[in-house]
This record gives C-alpha cells, sequence and structure tokens, in this order.
C-alpha cells in the first residue's frame, strides 16, 4: 500500500510540474492540468476537509476532488476546473440589474446553506472535520482546534484578560469579545474573486482554504 502511495504521489507531482510549464498557472497555487482539472497546492487540511464536507452536505458548487498527495511542504489537490468568470471581474465590466439580482439572491441561499451547518458541539472553533484552523489574521500556519469562543478569543488577544482588553484594545474589541455567539460554517473568504459565474448563474465557489 505504501509503494502503491508513493507512486501515485510521484505521478502527480510529475503532471503538476508538466503542466505548469505547459500551460502556465491559474493563480498562485493553481495550474491547470488539460481542459477539465487543476492541481491546486500547497493547501492545508483544512481546505480539503471543507470541499469535501460542503460537497457531502449541501448542494453548493465547489470543485470536486478527484485525487491529493502530499507534497514536502503540503498537500496537492486535483480537482475538476470549473469553466466561468469570477464575478469580481464581471462585476467590473458591467452586469444589468436583472443578471446582478439572480446572482445576489443565489449568494444569498448558498449563505443560508452555510448557516444549516453546526459543529457537533456548540461553541467549537474548528476544521471541517474538528481539527486546526487556518486565519490570516494571526498568520500563515494553522492554529487550535478551539473548544470555545472564548478560548479563540483569548488566542486572538494574545492572553490579554478580557477585564483589561478595553485598555489594551480598545472598547470595540472588549464589547466584541464579550458577546455571546452561535457557531456556523463559514467559507471566510467569500470576496466576488472566489465567485464563478457562467451563463449569468454561479456555477462554483472557489478558494476554501480559510473555511471551518
Amino acid at each position: 500500500m505504501m509503494v502503491l502511495q508513493d507512486l501515485k504521489t510521484i505521478i502527480l507531482h510529475t503532471q503538476f510540474r508538466i503542466a505548469r510549464s505547459i500551460f502556465g498557472s491559474l493563480g498562485p497555487t493553481v495550474v491547470k492540468v488539460g481542459r477539465k482539472h487543476v492541481i491546486k497546492g500547497p493547501c492545508q487540511l483544512p481546505e480539503l476537509e471543507a470541499l469535501l464536507y460542503i460537497s457531502e452536505h449541501t448542494t453548493i458548487p465547489v470543485p470536486r476532488v478527484r485525487c491529493t498527495y502530499n507534497g514536502p511542504v503540503g498537500i496537492y489537490i486535483m480537482m475538476d476546473h470549473i469553466q466561468g468568470t469570477d464575478l469580481e471581474t464581471l462585476w467590473m465590466r458591467g452586469l444589468k440589474p436583472k443578471e446582478k439580482e439572480t446572482i445576489i439572491n443565489e449568494i444569498a441561499a448558498i449563505l443560508t446553506q452555510l448557516r444549516t451547518l453546526h459543529p457537533p458541539q456548540e461553541g467549537v472553533v474548528a476544521s471541517a472535520q474538528g481539527g486546526a484552523i487556518l486565519d490570516y489574521r494571526i498568520g500563515s500556519q494553522l492554529v487550535g482546534p478551539f473548544q470555545s469562543h472564548s478560548s479563540f478569543h483569548s488566542f486572538l488577544r494574545g492572553g490579554v484578560p478580557l477585564e483589561t482588553t478595553a485598555k489594551v484594545f480598545g472598547e470595540d474589541i472588549a464589547s466584541c469579545h464579550s458577546n455571546n455567539y452561535q457557531t456556523f460554517f463559514s467559507h471566510s473568504d467569500l470576496a466576488p474573486r472566489n465567485i464563478i459565474i457562467r451563463n449569468g448563474r454561479i456555477v462554483g465557489v472557489v478558494d476554501w482554504a480559510l473555511a471551518g
């Protein structure tokens, strides 16, 4: 089994390098492999977990994962290439009012689905499978998981007690970290650049690196 896994890793890594030289890159970490697939990497585990979780528990259109392999600095994911144009580009070009309304309604439906996804234990801040998360407010390394909102907030504050937060970070942070919240699954980077449109409809939501 280990030999087969190593062979698969070698094959996929070779595909990645050849594809990058032939097709170029679609982004900093995405390489097109033929007409139907891309390889993204290096990725962190939470992104793979999110793609699989969302495809299983919702009807939100996400790239279908075909296979993965472990590289020297992360995971490489081969997935379907979703044909279309990102919403950021289309919005800049100009959309008709009816087209904007349709897309906005579809985004609302996506958010509604995400808000139905709760963690097994209320208050947990974690990846789709209950593991560590990636949060660029903190850095590029995985952190957590956190068993409560208060422990997550304390980590964000660098351990500064809530009682002295107002003096250190200001009243807004103190107020935010004093409130009670519900935990829902979130994309955490649902920007127009990550929403793919084709024929006026949303056909893909990509880049789930920060999801959890």
